[in-house]
């Protein structure tokens, strides 16, 4: 049987006085959603039995997700002749993946809310832009190479891949307001500096972090790697998925944040790691995924409108 991943352990052997940094993170603040997002809803959209009231009525009970949901159904469905304004109708046109998802997300973006510090001149915004945009392009890519996961853990590796990043906001902010002066572009290159200036790096924190509370050692693995996926031996594939949605965010304009933002050439990201591991000596599966990942892009506007 194969162990168990644990970031704690691997950065225990990594970073210098690691004891230190884990007793930082664990002073972060807690996020309930984390580690169980929105159950109630989670189990009714699973339940072949649930009534489309049933969910609504879940939904209704949360006034900002109430407010996502129809944002986002009449941002993508903006073709349609008239404005969805019942909840009902909004779950029919998006379906419940989607409506699991927007639930995640609406929680998580609230909560880490409360790890912004005003000391620090970065826009929540902008990281929730390309945090959601990696989210959804890891979904695409992963169930395009691995087939369709129905427990959302390709979304959630998307959506919190960058999540170290605001943990260094609250356990380190003078690291976090160095780090802003670095003129590093590629990721890997921005990290490294991470790792030489501070002795750790965001992507380090944030696996932590996520292990803290709870989440599943695929998804710790995918955020302490997402920039370094070939580091890993037995399943790089989540890592993967992330590095390429990362670099594809990036592209459509969803930058970091914390980062100056790189100049990319449509196909860049081909040179990557995580595209490597993921289509090496698979043609007919690069040429479906460059098809597939440019449609993809074209519908992220349209998406994030509706989120944020």
């Amino acid at each position: 049987m194969d162990k168990i991943f644990s970031a704690i352990t691997y950065c225990q052997h990594n970073i210098p006085d690691f004891k230190k940094v884990e007793t930082k993170v664990r002073g972060c603040p807690t996020v309930g959603s984390l580690k169980s997002v929105n159950d109630a809803l989670t189990k009714l959209t699973f339940q072949s039995n649930s009534s489309v009231g049933e969910i609504a009525e879940v939904i209704g009970r949360d006034i900002s997700l109430t407010a996502r949901l129809l944002r986002l159904v009449n941002s993508v469905f903006s073709g349609l002749s008239v404005t969805i304004t019942s909840i009902d109708e909004a779950i029919f046109f998006l379906g419940l993946r989607q409506i699991r998802q927007l639930a995640m997300t609406t929680k998580v973006i609230e909560e880490m809310d409360s790890f912004v510090n005003e000391s620090i001149d970065v826009n929540s915004l902008t990281i929730w832009r390309h945090s959601i945009a990696t989210a959804i392009l890891t979904r695409e890519i992963l169930t395009m190479t691995h087939g369709v996961k129905e427990d959302d853990t390709y979304y959630i590796a998307g959506l919190l891949h960058d999540i170290g990043k605001l943990v260094m906001v609250s356990a380190y902010p003078q690291c976090l307001k160095q780090s802003l002066e670095f003129e590093e572009t590629n990721p890997r290159a921005f990290l490294e500096r991470e790792r030489k200036t501070f002795g750790f790096t965001h992507a380090d924190l944030g696996a932590v972090y996520v292990e803290q509370n709870g989440l599943s050692p695929e998804i710790v693995e995918a955020v302490l790697f997402h920039h370094e996926p070939e580091k890993i031996f037995h399943d790089p594939n989540y890592a993967a998925g992330v590095e390429v949605a990362d670099i594809l965010a990036r592209y459509a304009g969803c930058d970091a944040g914390f980062e100056p933002a790189a100049k990319l050439s449509f196909g860049e990201w081909e040179e990557f790691d995580g595209w490597k591991i993921l289509f090496a000596g698979d043609r007919s599966g690069n040429h479906y995924a460059r098809a597939s990942i440019h449609r993809s892009i074209e519908n992220l506007p349209s998406i994030l409108k509706g989120l944020l």
